[in-house]
Order: C-alpha cells, then sequence, then structure tokens
C-alpha cells in the first residue's frame, strides 16, 4: 500500500524500505513498525510517526515505509 494515498493508516504495520533512526539515534532497518499518526505536511512532504516494537518511535517519509493493507 502507497504511503502516499493512504487515508486511514493509523495502528497499522508498516515495512521500512530505507534506513531510518529512531528518536534516540539507533539505526533501524527492516523493521514493521506501527503507524501511530496520519500524515503530517513537513515542507510540502508526508510523513508519519512510527513505533517500534521497543517503544523508540521516529517520524519516516512517506517514500521511506510500505503500509500494511491489512
Amino acid at each position: 500500500m502507497d504511503a502516499d494515498t493512504t487515508p486511514s493508516v493509523v495502528r497499522r504495520r508498516c515495512t521500512l524500505l530505507q534506513r531510518v533512526h529512531d528518536f534516540r539515534g539507533k539505526p533501524r532497518f527492516g523493521e514493521r513498525p506501527m503507524v501511530m499518526s496520519p500524515p503530517i505536511q513537513n515542507l510540502g512532504r508526508k510523513m508519519f510517526r512510527v513505533q517500534f516494537d521497543d517503544g523508540a518511535w521516529a517520524f519516516v517519509f512517506s517514500h521511506e515505509i510500505l503500509i500494511d493493507t491489512e
């Protein structure tokens, strides 16, 4: 599911397509965090807040994730 066109994605799992860093600076890749917010506009780009299984979170751009359809 394309993160750019998904209206209701809160509480869905997603797959990281690129390496991102959580709020503590820890690099993350290949994990399946949960989307915790609807899209947020930032300088014309869509971002989502995601939360990892260990409780850490990060803001990611829509092109960095693939959101599950179910």
